[in-house]
């Protein structure tokens, strides 16, 4: 089972420590970031795509609640809270779950194991994308999409079944939203790759076929990262 990546929010230093110390200690998960404001999230999700989200239900400006509808419809979320009153709300917004403060490794664990079911099931049941090009709806399946190439308000998606790109009306955002986390990556503001088509990288450039792409300095890290724990 691939590691679910897991954004926090929560505006109460201690709490939010607390959490990330729960999911440092779960192997099943990774740390994105730690947020204190639901401002922070937004932001972080501009550069990084998140699995899972913990998030607290009482914060200044943007409430849980209302980040959720911000987030990607098909993201776990789970609402954390002190407040017991809140759960009917927290539910009604597709949560996973709900945890009442202060709660224990063991109440987290359940919820975790809860979210990983969900979303298993939710990644099983899709194999692709539908886009819209100038004639037609065309599917697009994870495993033969290369890259997506942004192209202003198009983006251009290049696929191993036929050397012509598909050209499609939609934002690189919206793309990266459909994506499974775990085989595609953000690596430029211009760009999408397959991490499993990667043929070569060197220095700061991706080769995929006869493709160079390159690497953003605001993409290198998590780039890299993901490079130095697939480097035997």
């Amino acid at each position: 089972m691939k590691k679910l990546r897991v954004i926090i929010a929560d505006d109460e230093l201690p709490a939010l420590k607390l959490t990330e110390s729960y999911v440092l200690q779960t192997p099943s998960l990774e740390l994105i970031s730690s947020c204190s404001s639901a401002a922070e999230v937004i932001e972080q999700t501009k550069n990084h795509t998140a699995d899972l989200y913990l998030l607290d239900i009482q914060m200044p400006g943007m409430n849980g609640l209302e980040l959720r509808k911000r987030l990607p419809d098909e993201a776990g979320v789970i609402f954390t809270t002190a407040f017991a009153e809140f759960a009917i709300e927290g539910f009604k917004a597709n949560a996973i779950d709900y945890l009442l403060k202060p709660f224990d490794y063991d109440e987290f664990h359940k919820a975790i194991k809860k979210a990983q079911q969900r979303l298993e099931r939710s990644n099983d049941s899709v194999d692709g994308f539908f886009v819209k090009t100038e004639y037609h709806l065309e599917k697009i399946r994870f495993g033969e999409l290369l890259f997506a190439e942004s192209n202003r308000d198009y983006i251009r998606l290049y696929l191993n079944k036929q050397q012509e790109a598909v050209n499609t009306q939609m934002t690189l955002k919206e793309l990266e939203e459909q994506l499974p986390s775990d085989s595609f990556m953000r690596v430029h503001r211009s760009f999408i790759v397959n991490l499993h088509c990667i043929d070569q990288v060197e220095k700061n450039r991706i080769y995929i076929g006869k493709h160079q792409i390159p690497v953003a300095e605001s993409y290198r890290n998590d780039f890299q990262n993901y490079i130095r724990k697939h480097t035997l």
